[in-house]
């Protein structure tokens, strides 16, 4: 849509053209914040031809990569939408098969335990301005679109100063 918006030099609120495809593939994305030494968590990822022809392997590639749990995601899609937490060896087949129904490229993570959600939004190219940050807490599992869409969850309310804004501005 950007693409199409800049085109026809109709003006809009989202990401631009590179931002949104840069963005949109997991994997690409988690390859390029490598590269700069940014973080990322273990990761494999593999095509749904290869899942599809050899899935025995792809099992295999990540088990010997990656423990249990892990998160399969579909790699360009958003909203949550085909991702599932496996936590054995059946669950991680059956979250690989889900995950090729949604895209192409597949990517498996490692799960993070005990870890800690926080949003934040950033407004501005030259000088961009945060949002104020918001710690996300739900009654599931893992935020799967039915418990951002369908059951809701909770945040904390986002303070527009003090440290967490000085952190986010320095980020």
């Amino acid at each position: 849509m950007q693409g199409m918006f800049e085109l026809l030099g109709i003006p809009y609120t989202s990401a631009g053209v590179t931002g949104s495809a840069l963005g949109m593939d997991k994997v690409f994305q988690k390859q390029l914040f490598a590269a700069v030494g940014i973080p990322v968590v273990p990761y494999v990822s593999f095509s749904r031809r290869a899942w599809r022809s050899s899935p025995d392997d792809c099992l295999r590639d990540a088990e010997q990569h990656l423990q249990f749990p892990m998160f399969v995601k579909p790699a360009n899609l958003g909203s949550s939408v085909g991702i599932t937490r496996a936590t054995d060896h059946d669950t991680l087949r059956y979250a690989l098969e889900v995950a090729s129904h949604f895209d192409r490229k597949l990517l498996v993570e490692q799960a993070v335990v005990d870890h800690r959600e926080v949003n934040c939004a950033v407004l501005g190219n030259d000088d961009p301005m945060p949002s104020a940050c918001e710690e996300v807490f739900s009654s599931h599992t893992f935020l799967d679109y039915d418990a951002k869409y369908k059951v809701g969850y909770k945040t904390t309310a986002g303070s527009d100063s003090g440290p967490q804004k000085a952190e986010a501005r320095k980020v």
